[in-house]
């Protein structure tokens, strides 16, 4: 037999594994959309609920992310103060045997959270917290709390002062 012979004997024994892999990181993906799935109605309705001057939700497949901060008032664009992102967290084993799953998914949620004062803070400079939950409920339920706190304080920081532009009671 050649060597040409012997290298496509190799690739042709090798293509059903390479194949199978492919499954198995599609069904991973699929497992943690699943996951995820269990709590995306509670992110929606949260994303519908939110004011987006200081909110802005994005929901993908297989991670949630939340940020919060505002429009500089010199300028149009969104500066982020925080940032909460959720995904389910798979537990990766990266000296998997042929044939077995690369990802084997946890019944846990894992939460990212930055908070920083721009623009004192250079983003390289950031710092995470890395939250884990048993479940997609409890980690809504901490996210949903953390980003509602978020929210006042900034509506606190763009409240009008008292007695600027308001009129007194009785229209004294």
């Amino acid at each position: 037999m050649s060597l040409k012979e012997e290298l496509e004997k190799i690739i042709h024994a090798e293509r059903p594994d390479a194949f199978t892999t492919g499954q198995r990181d599609a069904a991973s993906g699929t497992s943690q959309r699943a996951q995820l799935d269990e709590v995306r109605p509670l992110f929606e309705e949260f994303a519908d609920a939110v004011d987006e001057s200081f909110v802005r939700v994005r929901i993908a497949d297989t991670r949630v992310v939340i940020d919060v901060g505002d429009t500089a008032s010199d300028a149009d664009s969104f500066e982020i103060d925080g940032r909460w992102e959720l995904e389910p967290n798979p537990e990766l084993r990266f000296l998997a045997e042929p044939g077995a799953e690369v990802f084997r998914p946890k019944s846990r949620f894992v939460i990212r959270k930055t908070l920083y004062l721009r623009p004192l803070m250079e983003p390289e400079n950031l710092t995470w917290d890395r939250i884990e939950f048993d479940n997609g409920v409890d980690a809504f339920q901490y996210v949903f709390q953390d980003v509602a706190k978020q929210i006042a304080r900034h509506r606190r920081l763009h409240q009008v002062p008292d007695g600027a532009g308001r009129r007194a009671p009785n229209g004294i």
